[in-house]
């Protein structure tokens, strides 16, 4: 068997939605998984329903005989938390993060293990829930998805460790990607689509009784972790604010058709967005 066949011990750090479906999907693959979270209420959850073989309230020795310790926890609170378990891991051990942003972290995870015999690959599935918390876990939740690995300075072993969990958790677009690029992607792509529907939201003044398909879309994602997507702004500002003013000049060139009366212009430009939409 090689490498990338191996079943592996994963420390799971963090068993909110996103930590516990990875725990979920990965222990269906055969995975052994230790699961770690502050909550005593979601730990005994995750024993009970067999999310983790082990749990723990704090990193401890049973972190050495993890293969991976993948870090699944709010942006902020990761370099303190890894600084907690790194006297724990074993030689070789692969430490992961699925941050959703990775200024703050990737290069203070970089510093942390300078020196010493860990590795490091940074990784995101593009999948989320609104809903928080290890009850709304679900083992499907990353079929299909998008899945980016960092791929700066990443050895070809620790990138096929990363791919064997992103094909377990059943990612099909699993792709490398640079740091810089990830943040680029990210702004654009999830970062900018939460803040607008958050503004739209924000709009309101008793309209949201009568909204259908496309209104409980956008509130959908507007109901996601307030403080987290604060965190997340803060930390991918810069690439935000550009993407949000390549949005803004496409918003002001349907606006001036409107406000011209021109119909046909209006209609060539959404036409136009209808096949980049394909």
């Amino acid at each position: 068997m090689d490498k990338e066949e191996k079943k592996m011990n994963i420390a799971i750090a963090g068993l909110g939605v996103i930590g516990a479906s990875f725990a979920i999907a990965l222990k269906k693959k055969g995975h052994y998984i230790i699961g770690l979270d502050n909550d005593k209420t979601t730990l005994e959850t995750a024993l009970s329903k067999g999310f983790a073989d082990e749990v723990y309230d704090k990193p401890n020795e049973a972190l050495g005989n993890s293969d991976v310790l993948l870090l699944c926890l709010h942006v902020r609170d990761i370099p303190e938390y890894l600084d907690e378990c790194l006297p724990y891991l074993k030689s070789g051990c692969l430490i992961s993060e699925a941050a959703s942003i990775k200024g703050g972290v990737y290069d203070r995870i970089k510093e942390a293990i300078q020196g010493k015999s860990y590795r490091y690959c940074s990784v995101h599935p593009m999948a989320g829930k609104e809903s928080r918390g290890i009850d709304n876990a679900d083992p499907e939740l990353f079929h299909g998805c998008a899945y980016m690995i960092i791929a700066d300075g990443l050895d070809e072993y620790s990138y096929s460790q990363a791919r064997q969990i992103a094909s377990d958790v059943g990612a099909s677009h699993i792709e490398k990607v640079s740091y810089s690029k990830h943040e680029e992607i990210v702004a654009k792509i999830s970062d900018l689509p939460h803040l607008l529907s958050q503004a739209y939201i924000a709009s309101l003044e008793g309209e949201a009784s009568f909204g259908g398909g496309s209104h409980k879309a956008l509130a959908r994602l507007a109901r996601s972790n307030p403080k987290m997507w604060a965190d997340i702004y803060m930390g991918n500002r810069e690439n935000l604010l550009k993407s949000l003013a390549d949005f803004e000049g496409k918003l002001a060139e349907l606006k001036q058709s409107l406000i011209d009366g021109d119909g046909e212009k209006l209609y060539k430009s959404l036409k136009q967005i209808e096949e980049k939409s394909k």
